[in-house]
């Protein structure tokens, strides 16, 4: 059985823009629904992280001093979609909501959220439903980070940044299977 994104690669955009704000939270909502909007409609579309910054304080997130993607998303679910980024550009700073909704680029029907610290769990969300987006603490030394598996002595436990995390094919859905 493959698992949901089977032999299909699906783009993210490396975006710096997040990198010296506070903002990593909605470039992590927008990069998984962005790749689960291409998964389900064959097209790419470019969100806007902006609309996120100004409209969900109401789902407790703080624009540009933090939030969490699972707020984000339930903010997205009552409230319509998210504009493109054409329609509301990013600014890297916090505003006045106003959402065009002639701009809506994806709707967000439900969310799923993986249990902290069940990584059978979000092996599982990875490997059927696609790309997820994942809150995890930074440390210092995450900004050295090059690749294979992470490990710092310096890591707390609360969840401040966030990053997407995108995987799939047989032995990701094999092992969620297992």
């Amino acid at each position: 059985m493959r698992g949901a994104l089977g032999s299909r690669a699906l783009a993210t955009r490396d975006d710096s823009r997040a990198r010296a704000q506070g903002s990593c939270w909605t470039f992590s909502t927008t990069g998984a629904l962005e790749a689960h909007h291409k998964k389900a409609t064959g097209r790419s579309v470019s969100l806007s992280e902006q609309q996120l910054l100004d409209c969900s304080g109401n789902y407790d997130n703080h624009g540009c001093n933090g939030g969490l993607p699972s707020h984000a998303f339930q903010y997205l679910v009552e409230n319509g979609g998210l504009d493109t980024e054409r329609a509301y550009p990013y600014e890297a700073a916090g505003g006045q909501c106003r959402v065009k909704r002639w701009g809506v680029g994806a709707r967000v029907k439900g969310v799923v959220n993986v249990t902290q610290f069940d990584e059978d769990e979000l092996t599982e969300a990875v490997a059927f439903a696609g790309p997820v987006s994942v809150a995890f603490q930074v440390a210092s030394d995450f900004r050295l980070y090059a690749g294979g598996v992470y490990a710092s002595d310096v890591c707390k436990n609360g969840p401040l940044d966030v990053n997407q995390c995108v995987g799939g094919g047989r032995s990701l859905a094999r092992r969620a299977r297992d």
